[in-house]
């Protein structure tokens, strides 16, 4: 792939943090990047939502759905029993008591593309309402709570993108912008920011610029990423 033609999107930005490497790999070799357990989970409850907010699902039917579509969706094992329970369990929890998302909705699922700097951009809301006070941009996030408030900053990244993004196609930022991590669960917000949302852009090209650049595609050795999370073939995946 030539990367200088590349659209880009935060979760490549972020592989590249993660592991220079595993970035080569999936997007100059092009390796398909195998699933996992714990990804196949979120994209289950994700296009359960999303089939919610499009008014396709009823609220009541979305945990039958989850247990029914379960054994075909997730076709991958949990490293442990009890990870299996935390996110099978929590999942169908969240499904069995979930309400609804305050506001009116204004995109599921929507396409978002811009210009930053000299980079395309491409991303993907899941969900963007308008409530008494404005838009807010909502994604969905099978993630445990954040470790700290680093972590948690550089998340936030990706909906100060979208921000952006929102900003130019709609003509005003979302006064909120949320993640749903429906596993704990808890609506973890932000009220927005330009500061960060500024920062979130600069990081973006600075990011590019780099990868861009790079001569040596270093795998960063984590033998939890490497042998449960990563799903290319890296020779470091095997400890």
């Amino acid at each position: 792939m030539n990367l200088r033609e590349k659209k880009w999107s935060f979760s490549s930005v972020k592989l590249f943090e993660q592991c220079p490497y595993a970035f080569y790999l999936k997007y100059v070799e092009g390796q398909t990047e195998k699933p996992n357990a714990f990804a196949m989970v979120g994209s289950l409850v994700h296009s359960i939502l999303e089939r919610y907010f499009k008014g396709e699902l009823y609220a009541f039917e979305l945990a039958d759905v989850f247990e029914r579509e379960y054994p075909t969706a997730v076709t991958e094992r949990f490293p442990f029993f009890n990870m299996y329970k935390a996110f099978y369990g929590k999942s169908l929890d969240y499904l069995q008591n979930f309400d609804g998302i305050d506001g009116k909705i204004v995109g599921v699922e929507e396409k978002l593309e811009t210009k930053f700097g000299d980079y395309d951009f491409i991303g993907y809301a899941d969900l963007i309402l308008r409530d008494d006070t404005g838009l807010v941009i909502v994604d969905h996030k099978s993630h445990s709570a954040f470790k700290n408030q680093k972590e948690r900053d550089e998340y936030f990244r990706q909906l100060y993108l979208y921000a952006e993004c929102v900003k130019r196609k709609y003509g005003e930022y979302p006064h909120k912008v949320v993640f749903n991590m429906f596993r704990i669960p808890k609506m973890e917000e932000d009220f927005f920011s330009a500061d960060k949302c500024k920062d979130s852009v600069d990081w973006f090209t600075k990011s590019v610029s780099k990868i861009l650049s790079c001569k040596d595609w270093d795998c960063k050795i984590d033998s939890w990423y490497c042998e449960k999370l990563c799903g290319l073939e890296c020779c470091y995946g095997d400890f």
